[in-house]
């Protein structure tokens, strides 16, 4: 008869007390218990009795917070004030109680899991044979075969989680697929083009959970179990955020990992790119129509190839196309428009850049990619910037394909998910550090930040990139959605993936306005649905829709193929499409005082650019709901038109052009245009015909805005008492690190309808405003 080997016991069989932790110690391993301001608490749970050092290296942690350790004859109780932490005796599984309710559980009846490995890592100066794949990002190195060494052991680990049945799951990052509530789901995280992963949830119970690995890691809750998994980790590790309310969850994440860096003004202004700007005449003739039609344009940006011919990745400019581009640069920034060009991490094998790399040692093993980990690395990534692309007064980056590893880009069909994530997780140990797998954007953002602010202190750093992590948009870091296709789903998607991904402490997202892909193309991820592109009524719908919608993010930003992405390739004025167009950058202008001051929130206060409803309005059940509203600050809700009006659809008139709105409960409402007040707690039919965006405002609010002559006026919208702080500053530099901004703060009292004031800071930024009451 067999006999079974049992596992070691993980009954708790002593405690004690551990530079402001309680540790709980067992056969099997050792659990580690942190509360940190009294709101959030870190479990870290390692085999045996070592934390080794390494793990989450990134975070920024105030000192524990005091706390008490109480126990019964089944489970110890750490104390701390709101909080208290139940681990259980049998087998140390933690749950959290805030003010007697419960809101997290691990599994009681499923262990911890983590299983220990070697990881192998091909040989830097080893025997490495490789073959040279074409993909759209260029060439891909793929490893035939080759030495690996060891370098270092970590464990593969899953943590158990018991959730409530009607409780609801959000975030996990940004996916294409369009799931809100990931209960009943598996998401495997990892990066991809069109995929930005981030180990982080909310509950609808009110708290967050967030784990530190930087490693490919699954959340999965279906019939095989309730768990994270992660792929490379010391040990498990990962904090409970009780706070008061979801903002403050994701505020205290940032703090933890970076807060957000203040772009400069100009990056909230308009962005025109497309795929591509071929010559150095065509962006100056583009932007001097922008001019000559008065229409804002804050940047414009020069996508690939700006290198000489099969020179991929080598940063210098092709001369015969780009001749003086110091001088392009001077007339962009006379006309008020500044210059954004595209940078990539992999270079050509016949560049200089590669030779200089490949000298020193320091490409990603087995590919063309420099190693953004290494610091000398970095180093030398930003130098050859500086002499070939900063000593020619480029303003800004745009680092392409910051995964860097993207095997689902290198095939016609798309293959399944979980084959995705482990050819993903092959390639990270390969040529990566596997631990580190998920971090080569926010790696790659750091090294572009530092590299800048050595040599241009006086210009803020501003960085488009397709990967990122916690953390990211400390570095200037605006993350986009990558590669999509046109269509009404996508875009319907779009908007519940960049609220995800806000949900997970992402500051600046954006996407390319009207898909990057509009047409159909053999290769499984160009699938756009208009092949006659703007000649196509339909499309010029869906792009004006796109448009509206990308006026609200905290990057306004227009970029694709196949169809050219400037206004008037949909038109010219009197056309609807070109007007509405036209009317959305405006308005985006108009609105630049609240933008700009809601941007200064996101980096001073850690505050939120874009949120869901219920991070709002959380005591209504209906705005847990998918409904593609948000909040812009804290003022204003927006209401994406999501679904075709005018083409595809039965012909009606203009009155009948409307879409269902959901005006939360708790507040009253008023249509933005044309001010007439609703009460909150019902859905209503909101005008929506093309050159209008539902937008409302919620009562006891105060919108400053640009009026024609571009003096700033505070719109009040009378209903309750309000606050709002008016930001300025000089729109470059780092000055505002230092308090050098002005801050202008109005307080409207509702029952005597009075508006004062409160001015702090450098009174050379104090911005003159008029007063004007909606509704009066």
């Amino acid at each position: 008869m067999l006999t079974p080997v049992k596992d070691l016991s993980r009954a708790v069989e002593s405690i004690h007390e551990q530079d402001g932790s309680i540790i709980f110690s067992s056969e099997h391993g050792t659990l580690r218990i942190t509360v940190y301001g009294g709101n959030d608490v870190r479990v870290s749970y390692a085999e045996g009795t070592e934390f080794r050092a390494g793990q989450a290296d990134y975070l920024k942690l105030a000192k524990p917070t005091q706390v008490t350790v109480d126990a019964d004859a089944g489970a110890y109780y750490v104390n701390a004030g709101e909080l208290i932490v139940k681990v259980l005796k049998a087998n140390a599984s933690v749950s959290l109680y805030k003010n007697g309710m419960k809101l997290y559980a691990e599994s009681a009846k499923a262990d911890r899991e983590l299983v220990k490995f070697d990881a192998l890592r091909l040989k830097r100066n080893g025997r490495i044979e490789t073959e040279d794949i074409e993909t759209r990002d260029g060439i891909k190195k793929h490893v035939v075969s080759a030495e690996r060494e060891y370098y270092d052991s970590f464990y593969e680990t899953k943590t158990f989680i018991s959730f409530a049945e009607d409780e609801k799951i959000y975030g996990l990052g940004q996916y294409e697929e369009g799931v809100y509530n990931y209960r009943g789901t598996t998401r495997y995280i990892h990066q991809a083009n069109k995929q930005i992963s981030l180990p982080m949830f909310i509950s609808s119970k009110g708290y967050g959970v967030m784990f530190t690995t930087m490693s490919p890691a699954i959340f999965s809750d279906t019939e095989y179990g309730t768990y994270m998994y992660t792929s490379a980790d010391r040990y498990i590790d990962y904090f409970i955020l009780a706070e008061d309310s979801y903002e403050d969850i994701v505020s205290t994440v940032r703090r933890m990992t970076g807060s957000a860096a203040m772009l400069p003004k100009w990056a909230y202004s308009y962005v025109q790119s497309k795929e591509r700007y071929e010559t150095q005449e065509e962006i100056e003739e583009t932007a001097a129509e922008f001019v000559k039609r008065d229409i804002p344009l804050g940047c414009i940006v020069l996508d690939w190839m700006s290198w000489e011919d099969g020179k991929w990745g080598e940063k210098i400019f092709d001369k015969k196309r780009f001749p003086d581009v110091k001088a392009m640069v001077k007339k962009l920034n006379d006309e008020g428009v500044h210059f954004m060009l595209s940078i990539w991490p992999s270079m050509n094998e016949c560049t200089e850049n590669y030779a200089e790399f490949k000298k020193e040692g320091l490409l990603l093993p087995g590919t063309n990619v420099y190693d953004a980990f290494d610091e000398k690395a970095g180093k030398l990534y930003f130098d050859q910037v500086k002499r070939g692309l900063l000593s020619e007064d480029v303003e800004s980056w745009w680092c392409d394909s910051s995964e860097p590893i993207t095997p689902e880009w290198e095939v016609l069909k798309r293959p399944l998910p979980e084959k995705l994530f482990f050819d993903f997780k092959e390639r990270c140990m390969d040529s990566m550090y596997i631990d580190k797998g998920n971090g080569y954007g926010l790696y790659h953002a750091r090294n572009i930040y530092v590299g800048q602010r050595e040599v241009k202190p006086e210009k803020r750093v501003l960085n488009l990139t397709r990967s990122g992590f916690y953390g990211s948009h400390q570095y200037g870091a605006v993350v986009w959605s990558g590669d999509i296709s046109a269509s009404w789903d996508t875009f319907n998607k779009q908007i519940i993936a960049g609220l995800q991904l806000a949900m997970t402490s992402v500051a600046y997202w954006t996407l390319d306005i009207g898909a990057f892909f509009v047409k159909n193309g053999r290769e499984w991820y160009w699938s756009g649905e208009y092949e006659d592109g703007a000649a196509d009524p339909r499309y010029r719908e869906l792009y004006t829709r796109w448009l509206q919608y990308g006026e609200f993010l905290s990057m306004f930003r227009s970029h694709g193929t196949d169809v050219c992405r400037e206004p008037w390739n949909f038109g010219d004025k009197g056309d609807p499409f070109y007007d509405a167009i036209v009317g959305a950058i405006r308005l985006r202008e108009t609105l630049m005082p609240y933008i700009y001051s809601v941007a200064a929130s996101v980096a001073l206060k850690d505050k939120m650019f874009i949120k869901p409803l219920f991070f709002e309005f959380p005591e209504d059940s209906e705005c847990y709901k998918d409904l593609k509203q948000f909040m812009v600050g804290d003022s204003l809700m927006v209401c994406p038109v999501t679904k075709p009006l005018y083409y595809g659809v039965a012909e009606t008139s203009d009155s009948d052009k409307t879409i269902d709105v959901w005006l939360p409960k708790g507040a009253e409402w008023y249509d933005f245009h044309t001010g007439k007040k609703y009460a909150g707690g019902q859905l209503i039919k909101a005008q929506a015909t093309i050159d209008r965006i539902p937008l409302f405002v919620k009562a006891g609010s105060i919108i400053p805005m640009n009026d024609e002559k571009g003096k700033t006026v505070l719109n009040i919208y009378p209903g309750d008492d309000c606050t709002f702080t008016l930001y300025n500053d000089a729109g470059e530099g780092y000055g505002y690190e230092e308090g050098d901004y002005s801050l202008q703060k109005f307080m409207w009292n509702d029952d005597a309808g009075k508006l004062s004031s409160a001015e702090t800071g450098n009174a050379e930024y104090k911005v003159n405003t008029t007063c004007k009451i909606i509704g009066k």
